[in-house]
């Protein structure tokens, strides 16, 4: 049985996904406590977001060339909101943020681009 996976429906979950990434990441923090591991599960996270992200443009790309703006987009992306963060209260620029971003951003793609090829999402 193969799985199939309707381009439109990805796409759908693609912007749905970038609502929530908008809003998580341009909105003042809800809590003041932190654990004490917060810094890595910081990390994480924005490791899972972006490789989400770029997981689902793989696989919805038509192409190299559409998987290639992706990846720059999404880079640029993490790194505009990452700066849109110094004007929200209680938010600060991190560059280990952005370097998250782009860690997921290449594991998303490279995820996504071995699922394409191992299925036809056409």
């Amino acid at each position: 049985m193969t799985l199939r996976i309707p381009r439109k429906l990805l796409v759908l979950f693609l912007i749905l996904s970038f609502g929530v990434l908008f809003y998580l990441s341009l909105s003042p923090p809800t809590d003041g406590h932190q654990s004490e591991n917060a810094l890595y599960e910081d990390k994480i996270e924005h490791v899972i977001a972006y490789g989400w992200l770029a997981l689902l443009s793989a696989m919805a790309a038509k192409g190299k060339k559409s998987i290639l703006a992706a990846v720059l987009g999404l880079i640029v992306l993490g790194m505009a909101l990452e700066y849109a963060q110094t004007f929200i209260p209680r938010r600060m620029f991190s560059p280990d943020d952005m370097l998250a971003n782009v860690f997921g951003v290449f594991v998303g793609v490279a995820l996504g681009m071995y699922v394409k090829s191992r299925r036809s999402w056409q």
